[in-house]
C-alpha cells in the first residue's frame, strides 16, 4: 500500500495513457515506492538542471542511468535484462518550440554496466520564453517503455539560486507480460459444403458420344396447355380453302376455272 492506503501497481486508466503519450495530468507524477516483488533489476534515472535558468542563455540537461539511488529525485528504473551491458533510449518528448529550442539530438543512447553507472549524457536547451517550464524525458529499453521522468523548472531573466529543478515519474510498470498473438485461425462452419474432389478427364466412349442440347425449355410459368396454332378442321377448314382460291381467282381474272369449283 502507498501512503493513501492504495494497492501499489493499481492506476487510474487516463492517467496511464496519458503517461504512456507523454501527456501529465491532474497533480502530477509520484516518486511511488516500490517493493521487493516489482519485475526486473533497479536502476536509477538521475536528471541534473537547475530549478531557474536564464533566458536565451545555453543550458545543458544532464543524464545519467546510475546503479544506486543517491538523492531523493533519481527516477527508479525496472528493467529485465538479457546481456550485459544495457542499451537504454533517452529522449525528449514533446518540447515545444515556444519555450525551448534544442541544440543537436534529442534522443541517445546510454550503455549501463553491471557493476556501475552509465556515462553522462546531455541535451542543450535554449529558453525562449519566461515563466515556469516542464521538460519529459521518456527512458526505454530494446523498444520496451520503462518510465517517464518531468522536470519542473522556471526561466527567469536573473538567476537567484543554484538548487536543482524537482523531478517526478509516472508510474512504475508492475508487470510485463507477452504480446497477445495475433495469428488468425480460420475454423471451418459444419454447415459449409466440403471441397469437390477434381473431376476425371473424360473416357473415350464420352469423347465418341454426340453432343446433347444444351437447349433449356421454358419455364413452367410460360407453358400452354395446347399449340399457338391448330390447323382448322371441319367447316372452318372448307372456308378457309374457298377464301384462298377467290383470292387467288381475283388475282388472276382469265382464268375461268376457278369460278367453276
Amino acid at each position: 500500500m502507498d501512503h493513501l492506503t492504495r494497492p501499489l501497481g493499481v492506476i487510474r486508466r487516463r492517467t496511464l495513457l496519458r503517461a504512456l503519450l507523454g501527456r501529465p495530468g491532474g497533480d502530477g507524477y509520484r516518486n511511488i515506492p516500490v517493493t521487493g516483488d516489482a519485475v526486473g533489476t533497479a536502476r536509477f534515472g538521475r536528471l541534473l538542471l537547475p530549478s531557474e535558468i536564464r533566458l536565451r542563455e545555453r543550458i545543458p540537461l544532464r543524464v545519467v542511468v546510475a546503479h544506486d539511488r543517491s538523492v531523493a529525485d533519481d527516477v527508479e528504473l525496472r528493467i529485465a535484462p538479457q546481456t550485459w551491458p544495457l542499451s537504454i533510449t533517452v529522449s525528449l518528448v514533446d518540447v515545444r518550440p515556444e519555450d525551448f529550442l534544442v541544440e543537436g539530438p534529442d534522443a541517445a543512447v546510454l550503455t549501463v554496466p553491471e557493476d556501475g553507472d552509465s556515462g553522462e549524457l546531455a541535451f542543450t536547451f535554449i529558453p525562449q520564453t519566461l515563466g515556469p517550464k516542464v521538460l519529459l524525458v521518456r527512458f526505454e529499453h530494446d523498444h520496451e517503455f520503462l518510465r517517464i521522468a518531468r522536470i519542473r523548472t522556471e526561466v527567469v531573466a536573473v538567476a537567484k539560486t543554484s538548487a536543482q529543478a524537482s523531478v517526478d515519474a509516472s508510474p512504475l510498470p508492475a508487470h510485463r507480460a507477452a504480446a497477445p498473438d495475433v495469428t488468425p485461425h480460420v475454423t471451418p462452419s459444419s454447415e459449409t459444403s466440403p471441397p469437390t474432389s477434381p473431376r476425371a478427364p473424360p473416357g473415350p466412349e464420352a469423347r465418341n458420344r454426340p453432343p446433347t442440347s444444351t437447349t433449356r425449355s421454358a419455364p413452367s410459368s410460360y407453358r400452354t396447355s395446347a399449340p399457338l396454332t391448330q390447323p382448322p378442321s371441319g367447316r372452318a377448314r372448307h372456308h378457309a380453302l374457298r377464301g384462298s382460291r377467290i383470292r387467288a381467282a381475283s388475282a388472276a381474272p382469265g382464268c375461268l376455272t376457278c369460278w367453276a369449283w
